[in-house]
């Protein structure tokens, strides 16, 4: 069992506190207090629980019918669920639910504290993600080779900082593969 060593300084300490602390008071299932409280008490939480965290949280959503795809990288897991273009508002906000209701009795506040001791919190900046973003898209020709940065931080602003729209439904999902794999 690898364990998480936290990677954080004594100033940082009262926000990784309050961080279990919420999560303590939130828990909703016995597991996360056992493993939020094993943080206190360590300043760690081990890779075999985060994991074990995030396999209850798909099997959740695996028992309400949902095909998900668990992705990790480094100290960040990502849910992947199969795109279904033909799927309605209602049957999307059903699902949106489900996935709530399934993550916030799992691997709530779990996945955030391992995130936060192991370095997930260290992002690249704004710009090199989104150029990197963009680059993916014209590679996977989703926006037309000559699209331009300035373009595609004009179409971010237009979209309220959303995803650069897809052209159709079904380029959903490859869209949100380049934000995923470059964030």
């Amino acid at each position: 069992m690898t364990t998480a060593q936290p990677a954080v300084s004594s100033d940082a300490a009262p926000t990784l506190d309050s961080l279990i602390s919420d999560g303590l008071r939130q828990a909703k299932s016995e597991f996360q207090k056992e493993v939020l409280t094993k943080a206190r008490e360590t300043g760690s939480i081990s890779e075999a629980d985060w994991k074990e965290a995030n396999n209850r949280y798909k099997a959740c959503l695996d028992e309400q019918g949902y095909a998900a795809d668990l992705l990790y990288d480094g100290s960040k897991v990502l849910m992947a669920f199969d795109a279904d273009s033909n799927e309605s508002e209602a049957a999307k906000k059903t699902r949106q639910a489900a996935d709530l209701a399934c993550y916030q009795k799992t691997s709530a506040f779990i996945n955030e504290v391992y995130a936060y001791l192991n370095g997930g919190s260290d992002r690249p900046d704004a710009d090199a993600v989104q150029r990197a973003v963009l680059a993916c898209l014209i590679d996977r020709k989703l926006v037309p080779a000559d699209t331009s940065y300035d373009q595609f931080l004009a179409d971010l602003e237009q979209n309220e900082g959303k995803q650069f729209g897809a052209q159709s439904a079904a380029d959903e999902e490859a869209v949100t593969k380049c934000w995923i794999e470059n964030t």
